[in-house]
């Protein structure tokens, strides 16, 4: 397919990682469970029609990933279309576990390295850019989180997004918000159509109508997004030791 190079703007995914893309273990988890994917799966809330990858052990984790076709049909698709994938997790990980995914999915060359390279989005520099601790950052929901790194991540700016992730809550928390569409990953039961979900709303949302993210510095902060930073400040205010 060849990829569109008339798009006035990028659309974005958001990918998760725990249960949306991979389960990893401990290894105290993988001694308890690691016997069959069966166990895996149901330890992790799993569905049974879901596929386990062969894992890969890295730095203590074992690595399984989810639907290993399916989500290299996406990713790859997503790349020829002429958009683009950021990582955004509530998990501590870093960058290098990219590599882990485009070896377990087997990505073509090209798309592995653009995979490989993706904007990585997690708690702990996410945090240090918003003035909060990792911890708090893990806990504010998704939608309001993107909104509030677009005063300091320039690139996020002037997009659409669509959010992949298991949660509900994340999920939810896009609903006020114009340029970003959520699409739960619903690995803990029988649909697997959000791959296909995914690259249909992203080929919907090249319209010249699609709503994009603020393009300056300056913007509004919605209702819903305020509230919950000013909740997160209000948490980090309490647990700030005196003296």
């Amino acid at each position: 397919m060849k990829a569109n190079t008339d798009l006035s703007h990028k659309t974005t995914l958001l990918l998760d990682l725990d249960e949306t893309t991979f389960i990893a273990l401990s290894e105290k988890e993988f001694a308890a469970h690691g016997s069959s994917h069966e166990s895996i799966k149901k330890f992790k809330r799993i569905h049974a029609c879901h596929t386990l990858s062969s894992p890969i052990k890295n730095n203590g984790f074992y690595f399984f990933l989810l639907n290993a076709e399916r989500l290299k049909a996406m990713i790859e698709r997503v790349y020829k279309q002429g958009d683009d994938i950021i990582i955004f997790t509530a998990g501590l990980w870093l960058s290098p576990v990219l590599v882990i995914v485009s070896q377990l999915c087997n990505l073509e060359p090209e798309y592995a390295l653009k995979f490989q390279s993706s904007l990585f989005l997690n708690p702990q520099h996410d945090g240090e850019k918003l003035g909060y601790s990792a911890e708090a950052t893990r806990t504010l929901l998704k939608g309001y989180r993107l909104h509030g790194l677009f005063r300091s991540v320039e690139t996020l700016r002037s997009r659409h997004f669509i959010l992949l992730d298991n949660d509900a809550g994340h999920i939810s928390s896009c609903s006020e918000i114009p340029y970003i569409a959520g699409i739960k990953a619903t690995t803990d039961t029988e649909d697997k159509g959000f791959y296909d979900a995914v690259i249909k709303e992203m080929q919907a949302s090249h319209s010249s109508d699609a709503s994009l993210s603020p393009s300056t510095m300056s913007y509004y902060f919605a209702g819903d997004v305020l509230n919950a930073f000013l909740q997160l400040e209000k948490q980090s205010m309490t647990h700030t030791p005196s003296g």
